[in-house]
């Protein structure tokens, strides 16, 4: 279990509400923790905990949510904004090495691994000339934040000019 809401919403889906986490509960279905969220709708919605560790997020009182994905079968995936990187600002990540990822579709891909402020590591594409260089050892690596989904940035790598 995700996030559970009524069939019939008001929210759309990439916009971004006001909403109130009334409490934190553990799920008899699943035995996982959940915020127990209303939208400025009044729906209630359940979103993991898990994955906002470092949000610091607040009990009954406003904060911001994206609404990330609507599903077919009418579920509703928030996301709380993050405490520091917003969407579509540039910001620079701690280059920690070279690596390969394999994508749901099984293709194996040349990453940079990167580590964000809170020491999670994570990773955005390479290109080509960055993986084929030996010598490739840059400090920091300039990314935009494209999305994110259960707190992890998807990131898109800015080249310096």
């Amino acid at each position: 279990m995700e996030n559970e809401s009524a069939n019939i919403t008001k929210l759309e889906q990439g916009k971004a509400y006001f909403c109130k986490i009334l409490r934190k509960m553990i799920s008899e279905i699943d035995g996982q923790e959940y915020f127990l969220v209303q939208d400025c709708f009044e729906t209630l919605h359940l979103v993991p905990t898990i994955y906002y560790q470092n949000y610091f997020l607040p009990l009954n009182i406003p904060v911001l949510f994206y609404v990330d994905k609507i599903n077919c079968k009418g579920e509703i995936f928030l996301e709380p904004e993050h405490p520091y990187y917003k969407i579509g600002k540039m910001y620079d990540f701690e280059y920690l090495g070279k690596g390969k990822r394999v994508e749901k579709d099984g293709k194996e891909m040349d990453v940079l691994l990167i580590q964000d402020i809170f020491g999670r590591q994570n990773y955005v594409p390479a290109f080509l000339w960055q993986i084929q260089d030996f010598d490739f050892q840059p400090i920091m690596i300039r990314c935009i934040v494209e999305r994110i989904k259960k707190s992890r940035l998807i990131l898109v790598q800015i080249l310096k000019p």
